[in-house]
């Protein structure tokens, strides 16, 4: 049991601090450098030893700065980071709504225009029919 823990806190620390050798920015676990293997040593032994994942990655940060955290906190500006896919999604939504009701309005009038234009045409055809009908009387009787 106590295996499983140190390795699921071990991967916790290697996933979420940056190595410091210099390398291109990658997470300890992904690092294949020799500075990489030591700090993922220290970490285990210090694991081991019985320090937290916090106590180890705050020591580390400390050591090297925070700009080796490779977990964006939630905090400050980066808050906006975190929040603006939600309001361009939101965006997107309203805009897409906003064009499909115009549209359905749009279709609604021209089927409406439509059918007026319809009844017209049929009413003039009855009335069509009625001069028709009218005129055929004209000729009988004169």
């Amino acid at each position: 049991m106590k295996d499983t823990t140190v390795a699921s806190n071990l991967e916790e620390l290697l996933t979420t601090v940056y190595c410091h050798c210099g390398c291109v920015r990658e997470t300890i676990e992904v690092c294949t450098c020799g500075t990489a293997v030591g700090i993922e040593q220290d970490f285990r032994d210090r694991l081991l030893a019985g320090e937290t994942v916090e106590q180890i990655r705050t020591d580390y940060l400390d050591t090297y700065g925070p700009q080796y955290y490779a977990v964006m906190p939630v905090e400050g500006i980066n808050l906006l980071a975190y929040a603006m896919p939600i309001i361009i999604l939101a965006l997107i939504g309203g805009i897409v709504f906003v064009v499909l009701r115009r549209r359905t309005r749009s279709m609604q009038k021209t089927a409406a225009a439509g059918a007026h234009e319809a009844s017209a045409s049929e009413v003039s055809d009855e009335t069509v029919k009625q001069v028709e009908a009218e005129l055929e009387r004209y000729k009988r009787g004169s």
